[in-house]
C-alpha cells in the first residue's frame, strides 16, 4: 500500500470527487491547482494528519449548515493557504476555525 505524505495535484485537474482521499492517514500536505473548480463533500474525510492545503484557485466547496463543523472538505485542524478573495467568499459559511 502506498502512503503519500505530500501531494501536488496536476494542473488541468477540474474536480476532486466525494471522499477522493478518504482515510489517507499519511497525507500531511496537498497543493490544489487553480484548474480545480469543485471539491466534493468529504474529499479529505479521515485525513487526520493533513496539516496544510494550498488552494491556488477558487473552487466551489460544499457546506454543512446543519453541523457544528461547517467546513466539510478538510479536517478541522487543517491550515488553509489560499487567496484572501477565496477565503472571503466562504468565510461566513464554510470555515469552522481559521485561527
Amino acid at each position: 500500500m502506498l502512503k503519500f505524505e505530500e501531494i501536488v495535484l496536476p494542473i488541468g485537474l477540474r474536480r476532486i470527487g466525494r471522499f477522493a482521499f478518504h482515510n489517507c492517514c499519511a497525507l500531511r500536505s496537498i497543493v490544489i491547482p487553480s484548474t480545480v473548480m469543485k471539491m466534493g463533500d468529504g474529499a479529505f474525510n479521515g485525513c487526520d494528519n493533513l496539516e496544510s492545503a494550498e488552494i491556488e484557485g477558487f473552487p466551489e466547496i460544499p457546506t454543512r449548515s446543519h453541523s457544528k463543523q461547517k467546513w466539510s472538505v478538510f479536517p478541522q485542524n487543517t491550515i488553509i493557504i489560499s487567496s484572501d478573495e477565496w477565503k472571503e467568499m466562504y468565510e461566513d459559511e464554510s470555515f469552522y476555525d481559521l485561527s
